[in-house]
Formats: structure tokens, sequence, C-alpha cells
């Protein structure tokens, strides 16, 4: 173990949500994003999104939501 700090609890991500500016939001860009919460087979948007267009589409808010797998 590197740090002392780190802990072994593991999580699992029940959702996430990403919030964009109002301008986004207003041109359908936020509702694409996190489309993939409604239809699992459109991650690809979120990737597309993250890897390429998140320095010019900045996020505003990341929300995630998870639970803890216990042994």
């Amino acid at each position: 173990q590197v740090f002392d700090f780190y802990t072994e609890v593991r999580l699992k991500p029940i959702s996430v949500y990403v919030s964009l500016a109002g301008l986004w939001r207003a041109l359908a860009i936020e509702y694409f994003v996190n489309l993939d919460r409604r239809i699992p087979s459109l991650r690809f948007l979120r990737k597309f999104w993250e890897q390429y267009l998140c320095y010019v589409i900045r996020g505003k808010e990341l929300h995630f939501e998870f639970e803890v797998l216990k042994d």
C-alpha cells in the first residue's frame, strides 16, 4: 500500500450525471451526454465527450452515486 490514507472500500457506480453550462443545455448536448442513463448502449456518446469534447464543452458538475460492496 503506497499511502496510509487509502482505504480498502470497494464501490460500484449506480449512476453518473454530468451537468453542463446553460448554453450547452439549451443546445441539448447535456441530454446526449447523459443519454446512457436511459439507453446503456449509447455509452459511446459520454465516452466521446470525455475524450474529445470536454476541452471545448466543459462540464459544470459531476454527480456520482455509489453502492458499497461488502464481502
